[in-house]
């Protein structure tokens, strides 16, 4: 078992505000280049139009089909550059905000922290007898032991995480095809309820047009979901363990899940995927949550299981000149009930709200995090 702890962590702010300008530059450069490329291309397109009233008109005809093409691949390639660059900006505008709330709110607390000080140094001294005196009574008393995340005491639960992963990536497709995603590219975010064959479940999703390549993708994606990015919040334990299958990682963990003005502790069991197919890359997760505190309300009755993908395939516009891929996110989230065991209406609702709020939360930061991972591998390769 490894235990995560927070480390301290002291940034150069010069530094981090010259890299977010020297990322803001490049693409501002990208856009710039991709615009010229489509102005020649409309330019090429008139110069065609002009002579297309020649003997040769089948021919020109031809000619300007495929420079309108290329000029609409262009512009949707400069079209990605521009969102993203917009979003960093607007990303480095509100950083820079927020550092100056910060160097205020620290200023304010080292006034604190020094008025503190001498009263902690004199309570210290007080401290310092009574101590020695509850360390002897502790001795006495045994402590505790802590949870044990053992991979062999959970086989069972592993084997069904494994079968429920196997089942996931078979309905990949039919899932694609229900939501819409089979077909679209457009930049779209939802979140929805469905009916299943196991009842109803809810459903977040997410698609967007990135200006990177199929692989290059495919990898950000995987190296993110492997690693302990993902886990958002406060992580009070994790283990993992690779499988002798390829591309397979299992992950039993504690943390904290926060939507909204709620929260609640939770154990988690997972398995992490990845496929590669011959036009596509899949990666998919299977989890089941479990709380720590069965006492609390609205968690402490409830399990729930969640199946979730992350789909990388090339862009319809994508060229060999300019690389697009799509990158579509699906997560599935289900309350486990026991039939004939009649549920609190209130309860049930307001644990729905908090899964919904949470995976809407998860889908959406996973998509930037993993632009971020793209950006930084082209600015630093």
């Amino acid at each position: 078992m490894k235990t995560l702890r927070t480390t301290g962590m002291h940034a150069d702010h010069n530094h981090a505000r010259n890299e977010r300008k020297i990322e803001v530059a490049y693409l501002r450069d990208k856009v710039e280049q991709l615009e010229t490329e489509l102005q020649s291309a409309r330019n090429e397109s008139y110069k065609l139009g002009t002579l297309s009233a020649t003997n040769e008109n089948d021919h020109r005809t031809s000619e300007q089909n495929a420079t309108l093409t290329n000029e609409n691949q262009l512009f949707t390639t400069l079209s990605s550059w521009e969102k993203i660059a917009a979003h960093r900006r607007n990303e480095r505008e509100e950083a820079e905000r927020e550092n100056v709330r910060l160097k205020l709110v620290l200023a304010s607390q080292i006034k604190v922290a020094k008025d503190l000080e001498s009263i902690l140094l004199k309570r210290a001294q007080q401290q310092v007898a009574e101590c020695s005196a509850s360390i002897k009574r502790r001795a006495d008393v045994a402590c505790p032991s802590g949870h044990t995340l053992d991979f062999r005491a959970d086989a069972a639960d592993i084997q069904g995480l494994l079968q429920y992963l196997d089942d996931a990536y078979r309905q990949v497709d039919t899932v694609l095809a229900a939501n819409g995603l089979a077909w679209k590219e457009m930049t779209l975010h939802d979140v929805q309820m469905r009916e299943g064959v196991n009842g109803m479940y809810l459903e977040v999703f997410s698609n967007k047009v990135l200006p990177f390549g199929l692989h290059a993708t495919a990898e950000a994606t995987w190296n993110y979901f492997k690693g302990s990015k993902k886990h958002r919040g406060t992580l009070y334990a994790k283990e993992a363990q690779d499988l002798d299958t390829p591309y397979t990682i299992i992950e039993h963990f504690s943390k904290e899940l926060v939507a909204g003005n709620s929260s609640t502790d939770v154990r988690i069991k997972q398995i992490v995927r990845r496929y590669v197919e011959a036009h596509r890359e899949i990666v998919v997760w299977v989890a089941s949550i479990t709380p720590v505190n069965v006492t609390q309300k609205p968690f402490g009755r409830f399990t729930s299981r969640h199946r979730s993908y992350a789909v990388i395939k090339r862009a319809k516009a994508s060229t060999v000149q300019h690389e697009l891929s799509l990158l579509q996110l699906v997560s599935h989230g289900m309350l486990d009930t026991q039939t004939g065991t009649i549920y609190d209406p209130k309860y049930v609702r307001a644990l729905t709200d908090f899964l919904l709020n949470d995976a809407a939360r998860n889908i959406k930061a996973d998509q930037q995090l993993i632009e971020n991972v793209l950006m930084d591998q082209m600015l630093h390769p």
